[in-house]
């Protein structure tokens, strides 16, 4: 058996050298003599065409010289396969290639793998300095795994390609995306859990999974590269990921966590410094690497880095990376999530953090190891301009180049340290005094109410971030400060909606219909309101009207299973609101797994009844405090004291903390506590009544 291995070896080895020996080699005038040069055919010389299917062929690698182990010669050739690689690039007239070895080998001292990368940088007008200082940048960095490149020149097919850079291809591996690997197809509810290797791309590939971007409208497309083969169970989880990740990101309360929960806040951090070091407009459009491990606990991790032909664009820098860039033409659309998670004080902490360390430690090696860099392929980079004059000639100049990318990472760095270097943001601390107490609420107050004011900070005083200061923001300031007070309590998400809005529309398998009307006196009537479908939701409000007549009740079945409260919308009572809570409305649904309103009403002087049912909504349970402030009732509105809501006997910024309590559904502190806040008048209890609260005391 072994003779036999060795005579089929001893064949193998005869026909490649028969192979070989028809290939005719370039002048040596074309290859620099500075570099390793790796030469590359093609089985029958035939050219690489498809990015999709891989050509035979076999490689030899002459190290010219240089500190890199000779692989093969002339007359020994490997075999590999050979097919293109890239988007953009893969339509320029210099190409690049993506390699399979046909054995693991340690090309260039890397470690050992068959999955290789021929770059060109083909927009590397910038000295030939944006990969290998990105890769750099992401080491100093200390993100989890960052691909090796070294440069060569490339022979393929007997002619000179010029300069390349073969770098380690993005895999899932232990000494690359260190993950357990997930089978293809899997369906196992555990299993689908990781590992996952996936990117955040401006490509339509295959297989991917789509997201309309909350801030472009277009689609968030997350492409999926391991598994290969995906099942209909693995789909379905990686979209609900990042569906789940994108709505907590989108969350505009900016002191959340939530996004935590789904992405590792370090090593994203870590990610987005390497490019915004580089100047990288496009880090977190395409070519925006993850992972996620198995688990249900596990995060996304954001690495490796990988494409930088837009770093260190020339002309600007007084940006962040993932703004709005001059001269393009994409409407500020290029990269998701990543503008959104900066306004999270948190990340903007530890990126301030990280990026001191940075500066401390490692920020003076770049311009060193970019001019060393520079001069290793300086003699190949012209010989590469000349082999691709008509479209290279203008960056011949790698001394110029360099310098103004050099100089560009410069700048911008200098930008960013005076950037960070000013005071975080404290959302809520409206005058700006380092703190945020109640003088917040007065100050936010005094400018909504257009009155003279020393000292306004719009950026903190803009609790929901949402480019707008009006009353809302003042419960916005109100749960900082209950969040400072109280660091450990879990509050709801405190922002009012509008008149008809709600978090949870009615789903449309849920029934609401007048089941039957019964007259109970010569001007009564009880008409039997029915609600069928899923219910299992906590909160359900229903506005409800009557032409001519007059409500007299709203009476829910079960009603000793659930709290109801209603109120009148107008003096006239034909017009009024109910909301029932309930730890779930499934639990008090009669026999026939229906919930039951009765509203009764009295007929005008003429026998004339219309019923209208509107706006309702089905609520989840941090839509109550929303509920609350709507529907609460102000039984005398007589005997209201005059904005002395807690009656303590003065009216200050405890009776506006009061009233923001009540409409949070902090603390309500008994019926009369929530009668007497009703300043307003209208049976609402709502952020009206807190300008009210504000005016008295300002007035003062």
């Amino acid at each position: 058996m072994i003779s036999r291995c060795i005579c089929l070896h001893i064949v193998m080895l005869i026909a490649m050298v028969a192979h070989c020996a028809e290939v005719l080699y370039p002048p040596e005038d074309w290859v620099s003599g500075t570099l390793p040069v790796m030469y590359i055919t093609t089985h029958d010389s035939v050219p690489v065409i498809s990015k999709d299917e891989y050509v035979d062929a076999t490689y030899w690698i002459d190290p010219m010289g240089n500190d890199a182990a000779a692989v093969g010669s002339p007359l020994l050739q490997y075999p590999l396969q050979i097919k293109g690689h890239g988007n953009t690039s893969w339509y320029r007239v210099k190409k690049p290639y993506r390699i399979k070895l046909t054995e693991k080998t340690p090309l260039f001292g890397m470690n050992k793998n068959r999955h290789f990368v021929l770059l060109t940088e083909w927009r590397d007008g910038r000295g030939r300095l944006t990969w290998e200082t990105g890769f750099f940048v992401s080491r100093l960095m200390g993100l989890a795994w960052t691909p090796e490149h070294h440069p060569v020149e490339l022979v393929l097919n007997g002619e000179y390609m010029g300069l390349y850079f073969l770098t380690e291809k993005i895999r899932v591996g232990k000494q690359r995306v260190n993950i357990t690997q997930q089978a293809d197809n899997e369906t196992d509810p555990e299993l689908i859990t990781g590992g996952w290797l996936c990117e955040s791309d401006n490509n339509g590939d295959s297989p991917q999974t789509l997201l309309i971007d909350r801030t472009s409208g277009r689609y968030l497309r997350t492409t999926i590269h391991d598994p290969e083969v995906i099942s209909p169970e693995q789909l379905n989880y990686i979209h609900d990921l990042v569906k789940n990740a994108d709505a907590a990101i989108y969350c505009k309360d900016k002191t959340s966590t939530e996004w935590e929960q789904y992405i590792d806040l370090d090593m994203l951090a870590r990610f987005y410094l390497t490019n915004e070091v580089l100047y990288e407009i496009e880090s977190f459009a395409g070519s925006c690497y993850w992972s996620k491990d198995r688990g249900e606990d596990t995060k996304i991790i954001f690495g490796p880095v990988w494409d930088f032909d837009q770093a260190g664009r020339i002309w600007g820098s007084q940006k962040f990376c993932y703004e709005q860039q001059d001269g393009d033409s994409f409407d500020g659309i290029r990269n998701h999530w990543i503008a959104e998670i900066a306004k999270f004080p948190r990340f903007q902490q530890h990126v301030r953090q990280l990026w001191t360390e940075f500066n401390d430690s490692a920020a003076a090696t770049i311009e060193p190891h970019a001019r060393e860099w520079v001069e290793r392929v300086r003699v190949a980079h012209e010989k590469d301009v000349f082999r691709w004059y008509d479209e290279f000639k203008k960056y011949l100049d790698i001394d110029q180049r360099s310098n103004e990318f050099l100089g560009v990472i410069k700048e911008h760095s200098a930008w960013l340290s005076e950037q960070w270097a000013k005071p975080l943001p404290v959302i809520g601390d409206a005058n700006a005094d380092g703190c945020i107490d109640y003088n917040d609420i007065s100050t936010l107050a005094r400018h909504i109410l257009e009155m003279p004011i020393d000292t306004f900070n719009t950026t903190n005083a803009d609790a929901y971030n949402d480019n707008a200061i009006d009353i809302s923001d003042l419960v916005g300031i109100a749960r900082q400060i209950y969040m400072h007070e109280h660091p450990d309590a879990v509050l709801p998400y405190p922002k009012p909606l509008a008149f008809g809005q709600s978090d949870k529309a009615i789903d449309p398998n849920i029934k609401m219909f007048v089941n039957k009307i019964d007259k109970t006196g010569n001007d009564t009537i009880i008409a039997s309101v029915v609600i069928t479908g899923n219910l299992d939701y906590p909160a359900f409000q229903l506005d409800i009207s009557v032409d001519y007549g007059r409500i007299l009740s709203i009476t829910p079945n079960n009603c000793n299973k659930h709290r109801i409260m209603t109120n009148y919308l107008d003096a006239s009572h034909n017009a009024a609101r109910m909301l029932l809570l309930s730890d779930s409305l499934t639990s008090i649904l009669d026999d026939n797994n229906q919930l039951t309103i009765d509203i009764r009403t009295v007929l005008d002087t003429y026998g004339v009844h219309r019923l209208h049912l509107k706006h309702a909504m089905l609520a989840e349970t941090n839509m109550y405090p929303h509920c609350m402030a709507w529907t609460i009732q102000a039984l005398d509105p007589q005997s209201r004291p005059n904005g002395d809501i807690n009656n303590d006997g003065i009216i200050d910024v405890d009776d506006v903390n009061a009233i923001i309590n009540i409409i949070m559904h902090y603390n309500t502190q008994g019926n009369d506590f929530i009668y007497n806040s009703d300043l307003t008048g209208d049976s609402l209890i709502d952020i009206d009544d807190v300008n009210q609260v504000i005016k008295i005391i300002l007035a003062q």
